[in-house]
């Protein structure tokens, strides 16, 4: 049998009976879609290869002694790969010197941190010494900021940053009671006599809060021939809670020295920042025959 539509029906177009046609995507779209899906994959990547699985630790700041401070930081790597660790940036505190970083085996380095085997942690300390008080007491109450360079395996590194107590908890004691003024103290004392001449050793140490620089060796009055007493040592500059060793020439068995009392000078010293003059009174010996040798000549 065979159904006619009539005379008057166009034959049925069997495209329009079809299913829907399928939507096709510009190029463009697609290369967008790609460049996506590439950068997604190559973020995933980098991000597994840096994740670093790393921990820290600040402790309180510390004050070992009068002029030094320490910050105490652990790092623990709760990942498979074994990693190393850079000092970026020291925390930036002022009228305080950076002196390095103390391993946990006593020994001091510099940007080099120890290493960080995997499922392990590792503690060092940051080390600082004042050296101008005035600057040191502007510390506030922000806290101590600094940066370690994370490195794995794959050759590849992260930047951690790592926040501590309040910058003033720093502030050396010696700041708190003598901000203002350098204090010389006597350490030590020795006698070199040479062929002709004598030399006296001093060390002294600064145990106030400014620097000092040293002006003069004075002698006892009644004995000031001209060019008995030299500074040799070369620089005066004495820092905040160190010792210098200053050296003085004398004559040999100089008769215009004092028979009578012990042999005495005075070192002279300004403090830095200030028109303040402290005075160093030191005694070498029980007189001066003993330090110069008995005279050679008429007095």
């Amino acid at each position: 049998m065979r159904w006619d539509s009539g005379p008057g029906d166009s034959p049925v177009d069997i495209a329009e009976i079809g299913g829907p046609s399928r939507r096709t995507w510009p190029r463009w779209f697609r290369s967008v879609a790609l460049g996506v899906a590439a950068v997604g994959g190559a973020w995933l990547l980098l991000a597994a290869l840096t994740r670093s699985d790393v921990t820290t630790a600040v402790e309180p700041p510390r004050l070992t002694d009068q002029f030094r401070a320490e910050l105490g930081v652990t790092v623990r790597n709760a990942g498979d790969e074994h990693q190393t660790m850079t000092l970026l940036a020291v925390p930036e505190l002022p009228g305080l010197s950076f002196r390095g970083v103390r391993d946990s085996a006593g020994e001091t380095l510099q940007d080099d941190l120890p290493d960080l085997p995997p499922h392990a942690s590792v503690a060092f300390t940051l080390l600082w010494q004042v050296e101008d008080c005035a600057a040191a007491l502007t510390l506030d109450d922000a806290p101590v900021r600094l940066d370690l360079k994370i490195g794995t395996g794959f050759g590849v590194s992260e930047v951690v940053h790592v926040t501590g107590g309040p910058r003033r908890e720093l502030v050396p004691a010696v700041c708190r009671r003598h901000p203002d003024r350098g204090i010389p103290q006597a350490v030590d004392r020795m006698v070199t006599p040479r062929w002709n001449t004598v030399d006296v050793h001093i060390t002294v140490r600064n145990v106030g809060g400014r620097g000092l620089v040293l002006r003069s060796a004075e002698l006892p009055a009644g004995w000031d021939e001209a060019g008995q007493v030299t500074d040799r040592s070369g620089v005066r500059h004495l820092p905040v809670g160190e010792e210098r060793t200053f050296v003085l020439r004398f004559h040999a068995h100089d008769c215009a020295a004092p028979v009578q009392g012990p042999a005495r000078l005075t070192l002279r010293f300004d403090t830095e920042g200030s028109r303040r003059t402290e005075e160093l009174e030191v005694v070498v010996a029980d007189s001066w025959q003993n330090v110069l040798g008995v005279c050679a000549g008429p007095s």
